[in-house]
């Protein structure tokens, strides 16, 4: 992170103004790690999730703001499992990876606290609550024996019993560049976590979590 912010100071105009007072919107990429916590089951391995939309900021001075972001988000989680099959005196173990894509509409609003180290550049802290609408949930599950995969297995089956809407709290860190143009980069590093089960899957309760670095411009 240092190194990235080295990077951007270094390349900035000199004659650059810090963010003021004022409304500001852009837009916001990001990319990062997400898993599902199944309750009475050890949590899944993680999952490549991704991010994008509008960004929002209203600045009440250089050190308060208030943000709202509108993303479109695909997050999930991996699982390994297996069936157990009992014929007679005859166990048959049968293990399989299961793979979950889920697709939500998120809203986070957060309160930043900034603190400016110079004209163009500044730190900054947030936190606050995400309203989650769930798009698509989807689930595949590939079993380690070929022909039993072939009978049973599954791609992309949707998942029904998964909450319409998720309630989460996000949190993180950043830094903001101002460049003459009016124009501010940024760079996230956030923590997005389920405050209330999204649902079932299988039969278990899932809470869902997710690490993320977002990138953006505002204007």
């Amino acid at each position: 992170m240092s190194f990235i912010l080295c990077c951007l100071i270094t390349f900035l105009p000199n004659n650059v103004s810090g963010q003021q007072k004022g409304f500001y919107y852009g837009y916001r990429f990001g990319i990062g790690e997400s898993k599902l916590d199944f309750k009475g089951v050890s949590t899944g391995s993680t999952k490549l999730m991704f991010t994008g939309g509008l960004t929002t900021n209203y600045q009440f001075g250089k050190v308060l703001g208030v943000g709202a972001d509108f993303m479109f988000t695909s997050k999930g989680g991996r699982m390994r499992g297996a069936n157990i099959i009992t014929e007679g005196e005859t166990t048959t173990m049968n293990y399989y990876n299961d793979k979950y894509s889920l697709f939500y509409f998120e809203i986070p609003i957060t309160a930043k606290l900034s603190i400016p180290l110079n004209k163009s550049f500044s730190i900054h802290a947030l936190a606050g609550p995400s309203i989650n609408f769930k798009l698509l949930g989807l689930e595949t599950r590939e079993y380690d024996n070929t022909t039993f995969n072939h009978l049973h297995g599954y791609e992309n089956q949707e998942i029904k019993t998964l909450e319409t809407i998720e309630n989460s709290f996000v949190y993180g860190i950043g830094a903001e560049v101002s460049a003459r143009n009016n124009k501010i980069f940024f760079l996230d590093f956030r923590k997005n976590n389920s405050r209330n089960p999204i649902g079932y899957i299988n039969n278990h309760q899932v809470k869902s979590s997710y690490f993320l670095i977002s990138v953006g411009c505002k204007f």
